[in-house]
């Protein structure tokens, strides 16, 4: 008989927040990762041990996905509430909706995305040439090698959102090869 035979894994309520009322020796392991430890203390081998990791993972993905379920009913409620806060602020012209119980009010969420990565790369090796005092013929040489050595490859470009809004609040322009998108989005704070 396996060690796993002997003290097979307890079923775990995840919802259960406080042990039962009456309590083991505290010489028995009571926690399931008390309960693997005395496994391991035990001389589980290395079978036993993947057998409980991958119950323990598949436990864990049951559980991800009830609680996703359970979360589902409560998360469409409280989008039909923002949904409705939105239209309100929307309707009267403002960014919240100050009341006895909290304060809903709306946050622009921007997002910013490569469209076009050789567009994007090649507008920031522009600017970051710009510094150097080469002639525009050595600046172009330097950014068709960059360009087409192939070892952009290697990288994937992200735009710094930050940096970018700053850009775009200095120039009033979009660097090109760069998309972004705005929406807003609604919170709520608590009295």
């Amino acid at each position: 008989m396996t060690v796993l035979e002997l003290n097979p894994i307890p079923e775990v309520d995840a919802t259960e927040a406080e042990p039962p009322a009456a309590a083991p020796a505290p010489t028995t392991p009571s926690t399931l990762p008390e309960i693997v430890q005395h496994q391991i203390d035990n001389g589980a081998d290395m079978a036993q041990l993947t057998r409980m990791y991958l119950r323990l993972r598949d436990s864990e993905k049951d559980l991800k996905v009830q609680a996703a379920q359970r979360l589902a009913p409560l998360r469409a409620a409280m989008d039909l509430i923002e949904s409705k806060f939105l239209d309100q602020m929307n309707e009267l012209k403002v960014d919240s909706l100050k009341n006895e119980a909290g304060t809903p009010y709306k946050k622009e969420h921007t997002t910013i995305s490569v469209a076009d990565n050789e567009t994007f790369i090649g507008f920031v090796l522009d600017r970051s040439l710009e510094a150097l005092p080469v002639s525009a013929d050595a600046k172009a040489a330097i950014k068709n090698v960059i360009l087409n050595s192939g070892q952009l490859a290697l990288i994937e470009a992200r735009a710094s959102k930050s940096a970018v809004e700053a850009y775009l609040e200095e120039t009033q322009e979009l660097p090109p090869g760069l998309n972004r998108s705005a929406a807003f989005v609604v919170n709520v704070r608590s009295n």
